[in-house]
């Protein structure tokens, strides 16, 4: 989640409800064996094929701030919390907050930028 969480800073998550999760939303997830924070980009919900009654369901499609792509959809129950808080060299900052946005905008653009010019 670079930049907006570094390694070894610490993060304060809280349990939330799948119908809670909102586009912007910095969640926990579980895949596999591995546990990731990444940010929410889009929702989308499915309908259940295997039961008669259509019932939505929710998938989200999640991406770090530095990377280009989305990680494969994720189902609401591998959502464990909400990023609320975090904690870098003892300070507290609001991963929700003005200048984390700014920054992450910044380089989510210069890294378009960067793939745009570097001939493949």
């Amino acid at each position: 989640m670079y930049p907006t969480i570094l390694n070894g800073d610490e993060i304060t998550v809280e349990p939330i409800r799948p119908k809670a999760v909102k586009v912007g939303d910095i969640v926990l997830y579980q895949n596999e064996d591995d546990l990731i924070a990444h940010r929410v980009v889009r929702i989308e919900n499915i309908s259940d094929t295997q039961s008669s009654v259509l019932s939505p369901q929710s998938c989200f499609a999640l991406r770090g701030d530095a990377r280009p792509a989305c990680d494969a959809p994720v189902a609401a129950e591998q959502i464990l919390g909400k990023v609320v808080l975090i904690e870098r060299n003892g300070r507290l900052i609001d991963p929700y907050g003005f200048k984390v946005k700014l920054i992450s905008i910044v380089r989510r653009f210069a890294s378009g930028l960067k793939r745009s010019l570097i001939p493949v």
